[in-house]
């Protein structure tokens, strides 16, 4: 099954600016405290999560939404894809 050119394009940009904005968030992550509250077991599963989620940007988040799961499940998933 041939995958779309375009999707694949679009999936491998989206991973570079997850990339670029990582190495870019370890650098303003090394100016704040050394124990993070999300790695405290001490603390609420909620108030844990608020940090976590409160230190993510936009893109960190995005990512986890689409993570990319390989080619094999593209190439199932491949009959849903419209041509757009």
């Amino acid at each position: 099954m041939k995958v779309n050119k375009k999707f694949l394009r679009n999936i491998f940009f989206l991973f570079f600016i997850l990339l670029v904005s990582s190495c870019i968030q370890k650098d303003s992550d090394s100016n704040q405290d050394s124990s993070p509250a999300y790695k405290n077991p001490d603390l609420d599963v909620e108030q844990r999560v608020d940090d976590l989620l409160s230190r993510m940007t936009i893109e960190e988040k995005i990512g986890q939404m689409v993570q990319f799961v390989g080619m094999n499940h593209l190439k199932r998933s491949e009959k849903f894809l419209s041509i757009e």
